[in-house]
């Protein structure tokens, strides 16, 4: 019985001292062979820690000079095309049309006639006030003459004088009567609107012509609070008309107040349009190219990143700023 105690004793020990030293077989208990390792995945060797050596070997790195510039970035708008200017002509004495040379949709020169009233009796009366100032300005030198030699006095002199520049007047007042039978156009354009006819009897202020003004042809747009302080007079802007025509042209005013109802802000466009073929009052497209300077400090400017600089990719890449001073 004892000698059994003694072998059970011997083998634990053995068991023991076997499981301290750590020497199993690579395929387990068995002693069969390792077992294959799946594509993927790692092994504890492969696991471990690279040394401190490798951590610290250096990469390749590529470094490529770039130079401040400007950053182009485009505002894209929506509006319609206006004249430049449109003004209603009106008559400024009463008469009777005598004659219309014009025609609606006829283009016209400034101070070209619109409409020419009868004269009435007002060539008579230019003739009795140029008389009038034959008249007093005979009397007038006469009691000059006879001033200096004292056979007329001062105050007579005065009263010729007076009456002489009442006659002058009258003949200026007679005259611009006349000139206001001829309605001229204000400025070149081309007529809108004729509303008269030949032989229609007009008031002082009734309506002749509506003339417009289309060149500069303006395209007027609004633009939201977000983006109002990226345009500035004197900024670069296409237009495309729905019909696809495209022309340049240059902003020439911007809104320094939102309007009320949209909170949007009024800017002008100006297009050179010295033959018409812009029309007033069509939809189009505004693409607007705004410089970047305008959003940096004052002094500054912007470093662009290469198009073809190494992109990121599984976090072993990187853009970094490198400064040689």
């Amino acid at each position: 019985m004892k000698s059994s105690y003694v072998i059970a004793g011997v083998i634990t020990v053995a068991a023991v001292g076997w499981m301290a030293s750590g020497q199993f077989p690579a395929g387990g208990a068995t002693g069969d062979a390792a077992a294959p390792v799946e594509p993927g995945q790692v092994t504890a060797q492969q696991a471990a820690p690279a040394p401190a050596a490798e951590a610290d070997k250096p990469f390749p790195v590529r470094v490529r000079s770039v130079v401040a510039q400007e950053h182009l970035r485009e505002l894209v708008l929506y509006g319609r095309t206006e004249a430049d200017r449109t003004v209603q002509v009106r008559v400024e004495t009463d008469g009777q049309v005598a004659e219309r040379p014009v025609t609606k949709g006829q283009k016209v020169k400034a101070g070209q006639v619109l409409a020419q009233l009868n004269m009435d009796d007002r060539a008579a009366r230019l003739q009795q006030a140029e008389a009038e100032v034959r008249s007093r300005q005979v009397a007038y030198d006469a009691a000059t003459d006879l001033a200096k030699k004292n056979f007329r006095s001062k105050v007579q002199l005065v009263e010729e004088e007076a009456a002489l520049a009442a006659a002058k007047a009258a003949l200026r007042t007679i005259r611009v009567a006349i000139d206001h039978t001829r309605v001229r156009a204000p400025f070149d354009g081309v007529v809108e609107d004729l509303p008269v006819e030949d032989g229609d009897y007009l008031k002082t202020g009734d309506p002749v012509a509506r003339i417009m003004d289309l060149d500069p042809l303006v395209v007027a747009a609004e633009v939201s609070e977000r983006d109002i302080n990226r345009v500035h007079v004197g900024g670069w802007a296409q237009v495309t008309l729905v019909d696809g025509r495209q022309a340049e042209g240059t902003v020439r005013y911007v809104a320094k107040a939102s309007d009320n109802s949209t909170r949007t802000f009024r800017v002008e466009i100006a297009i050179d349009n010295p033959d018409g073929v812009w029309l007033g009052g069509l939809p189009d497209r505004l693409d607007m190219i705004i410089v970047g300077q305008e959003f940096v400090r004052e002094g500054q400017t912007v470093q662009a990143v290469p198009e073809t600089a190494p992109p990121q990719t599984n976090g072993k890449g990187a853009h970094m700023a490198v400064s040689d001073s």
